[in-house]
């Protein structure tokens, strides 16, 4: 049996080890046994399952007491492969967790690392909500095996390039695995408690690092006091009723939302499981994140969805008289935001650095993008996927998309592949 260690020390938001713990779950327990090492704070992921061994490194400790322990745990567990969730934020953790990618190749053992956002392709660019560029360190250069998640970075040259792509270490794998899914009478019974016969529930997720942003200037911090609000109006401009369930932080006085026919639920966190009940007991999934696993997630339940994102500067000083001609909500908004710059991945912007991934990916299909600002596009695609016929077209779309996701190989297929690999690696270096 083969062991492997994967690494999340992601803390801004769970997405990094829900990616991690789906890889663990679909793992064939004959041949792989997987651990975890992740920070302390984020180990209540794991309250409820017992499965995995999960290794916590805390920030109370010293920067040498952390390293030293990390070191001692991968020594003494003999770990045939390290997997990196994301090389990039272990490599920023580093001044509290003293682990970066010159102390684990200094091990001796294999490491692996998902290229989640195609940064190769990307030049590791990344493009922040204004006017930020950050140029990362080459990383993925340093490591032995790159894991390739779909659907995001999808093989856009079909089997052909999935070969080609095994013989240079780099391997697709689908990133969602063994997901529950519930029958129509468990959804029915579900909705019940929500909602009464046709009504419509909305689901809708905001991270902390959303309401935080990439960096911190006013323009931004002033968006992000918006971004439950927005959606609660234009909902409000259906005129019918819904049920929004908000899970994530808040920021917002809920006093303030005042439509009797929106019937609004805030979790601030729920377990894994209640949390994929009730997505995919929806009528819509909302997200302002492109990138958001939840977001895949929605689209494998078969969930409408809709990612409302900016891909132009705007500045409404210049464009008076059009507001005035919006709901007095848009035009308090407007006045207030001033300026407002592209964002695709939410908050942290990506606006450049995701358009890589997003040409010719049929995955972007599977889902309506839409510009947030943009109140005739926002109110028409939310009329047509709660009463119109744009539901069932995405449910085509879905399907179409599922279809070809089942082409990608599974986790156990890409570690089979991914361990010959590096076994014809070592004879080749003698």
């Amino acid at each position: 049996m083969k062991r492997i260690l994967g690494v999340a020390l992601g803390e801004l938001s769970t997405g990094e080890l829900v990616i991690a713990h789906s890889f663990a779950k679909g793992l064939n327990k004959n041949q792989y046994s997987m651990d975890f090492l992740i920070s302390e704070e984020k180990n209540v992921f794991f309250e409820k399952d017992c499965e995995f061994r999960v290794h916590t490194i805390s920030r109370n400790y010293g920067v040498t007491h952390n390293q030293r322990h990390i070191i001692s745990i991968i020594k003494s567990n003999n770990y045939d492969l390290i997997i990196l969730f994301d090389a990039f934020t272990m490599e920023y953790a580093q001044h509290w967790t003293g682990i970066n990618m010159d102390v684990l190749k200094a091990l001796d053992i294999p490491i692996s690392s998902l290229d989640e956002y195609d940064y190769i392709n990307a030049g590791y660019k990344l493009d922040y909500y204004g006017i930020f560029v950050k140029k990362l360190p080459d990383l993925l250069s340093e490591v032995d095996i790159i894991l390739k998640n779909c659907p995001l970075s999808m093989p856009k040259g079909g089997q052909d390039l999935i070969k080609e792509a095994k013989k240079k270490g780099q391997f697709y794998y689908q990133v969602i695995q063994e997901v529950r899914k519930l029958d129509k009478n468990v959804i029915f019974n579900i909705r019940k408690r929500y909602v009464k016969d046709d009504e419509k529930i909305v689901f809708l997720t905001l991270s902390k690092w959303e309401l935080e942003g990439a960096y911190s200037f006013t323009s931004q911090s002033t968006l992000c006091r918006y971004l439950l609000p927005l959606i609660y109006n234009y909902l409000s401009e259906l005129d019918t009723k819904i049920c929004l369930i908000h899970v994530g932080d808040s920021c917002w006085n809920e006093s303030e939302f005042k439509n009797p026919k929106i019937k609004y639920i805030h979790y601030r966190s729920l377990p894994v499981d209640i949390f994929e009940e009730l997505l995919q007991s929806s009528d819509l999934f909302v997200t302002y994140n492109l990138v958001s696993i939840t977001l895949t997630k929605a689209v494998d339940f078969g969930v409408p969805s809709i990612v409302l994102n900016n891909d132009k500067i705007i500045d409404f000083k210049t464009l008076e008289k059009k507001c005035m001609e919006k709901p007095l909500w848009y035009q308090y908004m407007a006045k207030d935001l001033k300026k407002i710059y592209p964002f695709t991945a939410s908050m942290f912007g990506w606006n450049h650095f995701l358009k890589g991934i997003m040409k010719d990916n049929i995955y972007m299909k599977s889902f309506e993008r839409i510009q947030v600002f943009n109140t005739e596009q926002v109110n028409s695609t939310l009329k047509e996927i709660l009463y119109g016929d744009l539901c069932e077209k995405m449910i085509d779309n879905i399907n179409i998309f599922k279809r070809e996701l089942s082409k990608v190989p599974n986790v156990n297929e890409v570690l089979n592949n991914a361990f010959q690999y590096l076994l014809e690696l070592d004879e080749k270096r003698g």
